[in-house]
């Protein structure tokens, strides 16, 4: 349980230090057209487009102001711990599949990995 709390904490932390990090220009224009310019995250936003981290649901939108799905951590921390999808044949969950969930096989590498 440590050990699953601690690669937890470590992949939010990094979220939020790349989250709320501030550069020069704090005001940046977005590279979504759904986000505020002079949001208080519009740069951190910004930086996680630029890194591959976040992509947004396409069409220059990031979702601004949506709640955050469980599919949608799980893809944030597959791509921030660099992950492989692996042997994914185990399925634990009864509520996805892979014609239900957009990032079925983040999900269940991240639930892999622990």
């Amino acid at each position: 349980m440590k050990k699953i709390f601690l690669k937890i904490s470590v992949v939010f932390s990094i979220s939020f230090s790349t989250l709320f990090s501030l550069n020069n220009n704090i005001f940046a224009s977005s590279s979504y057209t759904d986000v505020p310019e002079k949001h208080w995250a519009t740069t951190a936003i910004n930086s996680l487009y630029n890194s591959n981290i976040m992509i947004g649901y396409g069409y220059n939108t990031f979702g601004f102001g949506d709640v955050v799905t469980r599919e949608q951590v799980a893809r944030l921390m597959y791509t921030s711990l660099d992950l492989q999808t692996d042997d994914i044949s185990n399925n634990p969950y009864r509520d996805i599949n892979p014609s239900s969930t957009m990032f079925f096989n983040e999900v269940l590498s991240v639930t892999k990995k622990g």
